[in-house]
Order: C-alpha cells, then structure tokens, then sequence
C-alpha cells in the first residue's frame, strides 16, 4: 500500500477510482478496511470515492442484510459510476433503501457523510479556475 499512501499525500486528489476485482476475498468497492480505515482514517483522505464502472452485486459478511448499495455507501465508497447490468436503467436498484431498513443497516450519517462528500468535491469544482 505504500505507494498508494504516497500518492494520496503528496498529490492530495479530490478524486479516488475503487478497483472491481476483490482485494482478500472483498470487492475493492465494498471494502471498508481500505476505503475507511486505512484511506481516510490513516492517511487523512477528504475527497470523493467512486466506484469502478462495474461494480458487483454483493452482501455484507460484516454486516449482515447490507447489500449492494448500502454495501458500497457503507464502506465509504460516495458515487456509483454507470455500467454493467444498470446501464440503460433509470429507476435506482432499491438496495440503499433495503440496507437503511436492515438491522444495523446504513445509517443517516453514513448517507450525510457521502453526500458531503460528494458536495465537497462539486464545490471544489466552482472555486477552481478554468485553466486548472
């Protein structure tokens, strides 16, 4: 991991890309020791984390009845980028809403922090000049 802890502290991106293929038997996208734990609690990232454009259908083996998108925002992974078996659909998968109403299921601050985060990032935007 060093040289990805390398990269975040010297370049500091507002934007992170998860890998799709699983990491210790987790989908980079649902994995929370890397996605919270060691990117952000570790090596103070801020920005935005996205998944890859082809996310996998999964469950939590952690927690049990957060699936799919609920996995993802659980991690601590902020914007589902297109792909795979949604493309062409526009009704959401219903998954985040599932894993709100499971028991130990995602909670409004985890639905609050990606959102800031992905605010934080669209705002970043606005104050950068074109030319940038």
């Amino acid at each position: 991991l060093k040289g990805f802890e390398i990269c975040i502290k010297e370049s500091k991106p507002k934007n992170i890309m998860t890998s799709y293929n699983r990491i210790n038997g987790v989908y980079g996208h649902y994995h929370y020791d890397l996605c919270t734990t060691i990117l952000r609690g570790e090596w103070g990232y801020t920005g935005c984390v996205m998944t890859d454009w082809w996310m996998r259908k999964d469950e939590s083996h952690e927690f049990p009845g957060v699936i799919d998108q609920g996995y993802r925002v659980r991690a601590g992974v902020d914007v589902l980028m297109p792909g795979g078996a949604r493309t062409g659909k526009r009704k959401p998968d219903g998954t985040l809403k599932k894993s709100m109403k499971a028991e130990n299921g995602v909670t409004l601050g985890e639905l609050q922090r990606t959102a800031r985060h992905v605010l934080r990032m669209a705002l970043a935007y606005v104050d950068t000049p074109a030319n940038e």
